[in-house]
């Protein structure tokens, strides 16, 4: 999309057209380039079908930033969700009530 091959320098690039970036790294985490640049670890787990885990991401990271959470917990939440959606066939797997739990309190 930006023509640059380094996750960061893309981010960087597009930020001119956006207050943040988000990019989603897969195994390699997520990466948002804003006022700062934050990175947030993948859950390391192996996945089994990546079916809707960027639905997934995109959603929990939009909840916890319209809810006012910071950058990095906003990251941190969107990859549990994504890491909990791989690890079930289809896009609709049962989350674990401790994650669910989390995302309903935010």
């Amino acid at each position: 999309l930006s023509g640059h091959q380094d996750p960061e320098a893309g981010a960087a690039f597009l930020r001119s057209f956006a207050g943040v970036v988000i990019c989603k790294l897969g195994a390699d985490g997520s990466l948002a380039v804003g006022s700062e640049v934050v990175r947030a670890p993948s859950e390391g787990l192996r996945a089994v079908d990546t079916t809707g885990a960027g639905d997934a991401f995109a959603a929990a990271c939009t909840l916890a930033l319209a809810r006012g959470r910071p950058l990095p917990e906003a990251l941190a939440c969107a990859n549990r969700l994504g890491a909990a959606v791989v690890q079930e066939i289809g896009a609709r797997p049962h989350l674990p009530e401790g994650l669910m739990a989390k995302l309903r309190a935010m």
